[in-house]
């Protein structure tokens, strides 16, 4: 175990949506069961952060806390993905670019120097985003469109795939 009881350790990532407050919350190791797979009881010095001296951390999610008191960035966000096309719970590739498409235009804007250079790279962040967009709603597209397609027994999704090889067309196979 990297902690021991008595350790000063500050949260800085959390497994548990429901924990995000906790983020930069710094307390004391207070008891520590190995058999657990979130091991760590932790005792916050900070009233705010009390509510959750019930909840067990992963060593993952602690680091040893230096003397200063830390709070967290309020421009910080975390992010369930989703694992699969069908999944609806978390953000999808497409929403996490707008969030950066709209970051970007908001520093565009608020650009204190008007340098024409940056202000082109910019328009070509945009542009680029914009761009990885398309081809993630073709991809999602296309994989809805094969999705209905049995894929035990039958290989009617996997024949419509081809690639070239030396220049001619071959059937791709898994």
């Amino acid at each position: 175990m990297r902690y021991k009881i008595g350790d000063r350790v500050r949260v800085i990532n959390v497994s548990d949506e429901r924990r995000l407050e906790a983020l930069g919350a710094i307390g004391i190791v207070v008891d520590i069961d190995a058999e657990w797979t979130h091991p760590y009881e932790i005792d916050f010095e900070d009233e705010d952060f009390k509510k959750f001296n019930d909840d067990l951390f992963l060593e993952s999610e602690l680091i040893i806390a230096s003397e200063e008191k830390v709070t967290p960035q309020s421009d910080t966000i975390h992010i369930k993905f989703q694992k699969n096309f069908e999944d609806k719970d978390g953000a999808s590739l497409e929403d996490v670019l707008e969030i950066l498409i709209d970051k970007v235009k908001e520093m565009h804007n608020n650009g204190s120097i008007p340098i024409m250079d940056v202000q082109m790279n910019n328009m070509n962040i945009i542009s680029k985003l914009k761009e990885a967009k398309m081809w993630l709603r073709e991809n999602r597209k296309i994989h809805e469109k094969y999705s209905n397609t049995e894929r035990s027994g039958s290989n009617e999704w996997r024949n419509n795939w081809t690639i070239r090889k030396h220049g001619k067309r071959t059937k791709w196979s898994v």
